[in-house]
């Protein structure tokens, strides 16, 4: 009799915890697709400073759950869309709120430069007969030991 007054206290408890959060859930739409759902786009809101979010499943649809009572901003991002945000999002204890987003892409052409790294000289050297070690190469390294230096050497690995 005692334990079953325990349990029944814990499962009294669990639901008042679980009842003190509520959710956020919707569909990312891609308008320059007819509406279809957009797959793999960040969702998140700000909690006390800190992003706490999800990504889109294949069709679109996310869902953020166990968020405290309060109001929101929610934001949506996508690689090549303009960022969206939906304020003033208000969440209650134990309810779903729906919040879609529909996407557009963006028109800002952003400038990225590239650059040039050239590859270090490899530690290995071909020969006719096969591969010679750069003894200056080898020279520089930070070991003694030789098994370690053939495990540095790219596409050769000395499991001994």
């Amino acid at each position: 009799m005692k334990n079953l007054f325990y349990i029944a206290i814990f499962v009294f408890n669990c639901f008042i915890v679980f009842a003190q959060t509520g959710e956020i859930q919707g569909r990312v739409l891609d308008m320059e697709m007819k509406g279809e759902g957009l797959p793999f786009a960040n969702v998140y809101v700000e909690v006390n400073g800190k992003p706490r979010g999800t990504l889109t499943s294949v069709d679109g649809r996310y869902s953020i759950k166990f968020l405290p009572e309060g109001v929101y901003t929610i934001t949506c991002e996508y690689v090549g869309y303009e960022k969206v945000f939906i304020g003033k999002v208000k969440v209650l204890d134990g309810l779903t709120t729906i919040v879609n987003f529909e996407m557009f892409y963006d028109d800002v052409i952003i400038y990225c430069p590239a650059y040039i790294i050239d590859y270090p000289t490899p530690l290995l050297k071909e020969f006719e007969s096969g591969y010679d070690f750069a003894k200056d190469e080898v020279e520089k390294l930070p070991t003694n030991n030789f098994k370690e230096v053939i495990n540095l050497t790219p596409g050769i690995y000395a499991p001994f």
